[in-house]
């Protein structure tokens, strides 16, 4: 495919909607060409999220780097890949090893598809036509150690293809070059990374009732949550909510977030954050001010000051 803008050009001329974002960085250790999402096996159907053509054999991949650290989650400054949905244009973000290391985050234009997005951002590799991505940045699928690229709007891994999306202001789109089998998660799946998405924009935008759950111990941090996530009045006052849980849990030292939703793009999700009082207390303080800490992650979990600990 075809060269790419380079990233410094994409920064001056999306200067207008957001700020450049910081440099991809292709892995050193991987093969020329970059990353796709990720078919459930090589001779399946592709992936959710890739393509609705039938998945051919895999192309050979080339022979992958050394797996990146644990505790990656470093690089650009998360909060350069904002939450702030106020600003035109959308966020994009390409990571690897389920949102660890951060490789690209940048501002991008609304209106094109979510591959037409990434194609104007970072050097890509597609097949069928440009419908499912192969390759982003040097970093490629590979069926041997089953890794492939998923890509997710608003925190929700659709079950359509990239082609078929069209990005809007506000949204958050994220591509991650991960293993296709861990977790077992049916899709499409909710992650918390792009909170307080998909409370505030949902599927296409769409905004859902929003209701909080806490035991009566946590009411003041229920109302502030509930507070927060009530942004805006919902498109279906009757539809099923959107649901934020806080569950005091014993033998737990601090809390975790993570989240679900139904078998649908359009459907409810659930996050659920457990842990000791203290420690939900510190965490829903840290996630109205400061959502951007958790920024690309599938799940988080925090210490018992609500800060959020790096995995």
């Amino acid at each position: 495919m075809r060269r790419l803008v380079a990233l410094a050009a994409v920064g001056l001329a999306l200067a207008g909607c957001g700020g450049a974002g910081e440099e991809l960085q292709p892995d050193p250790d991987a093969s020329p060409g970059a990353a796709a999402a990720a078919p459930a096996s090589p001779s399946a159907a592709p992936a959710v999220g890739q393509s609705d053509v039938a998945q051919a054999p895999s192309e050979a991949a080339s022979p992958a780097g050394s797996a990146p650290s644990s505790a990656a989650r470093t690089g650009a400054d998360p909060v350069s890949s904002s939450v702030d949905e106020e600003v035109d244009g959308a966020t994009l973000w390409v990571t690897r090893s389920a949102g660890s290391e951060l490789l690209l985050s940048t501002q991008v234009e609304a209106g094109a598809t979510v591959v037409q997005v990434l194609d104007g951002a970072a050097e890509i590799e597609t097949r069928y036509g440009g419908r499912y991505v192969t390759s982003i940045a040097g970093v490629k699928e590979n069926t041997d150690r089953q890794e492939d690229w998923f890509f997710l709007v608003n925190g929700i891994e659709p079950d359509v293809g990239a082609a078929e999306i069209k990005v809007a202001d506000g949204d958050v789109i994220w591509w991650d070059h991960r293993s296709w089998v861990d977790g077992g998660a049916v899709h499409p799946a909710a992650t918390v990374g792009a909170f307080p998405r998909p409370f505030h924009r949902g599927w296409k935008g769409a905004i859902r009732p929003v209701e909080v759950i806490a035991p009566p111990e946590l009411s003041d941090s229920a109302a502030a949550m509930r507070d927060y996530l009530d942004a805006a009045p919902p498109d279906e006052p009757d539809a099923e909510p959107h649901r934020f849980v806080l569950e005091v849990r014993d033998g737990m030292s601090g809390a975790e977030l993570s989240a679900s939703m139904g078998n649908k793009n359009g459907s409810a999700v659930t996050f659920v954050l457990a842990g000791t009082e203290a420690a939900i207390r510190a965490t829903v303080a840290t996630l109205i001010e400061r959502p951007e800490s958790i920024a690309h992650h599938y799940s988080a979990t925090f210490d018992s000051a609500g800060q959020v600990i790096a995995g």
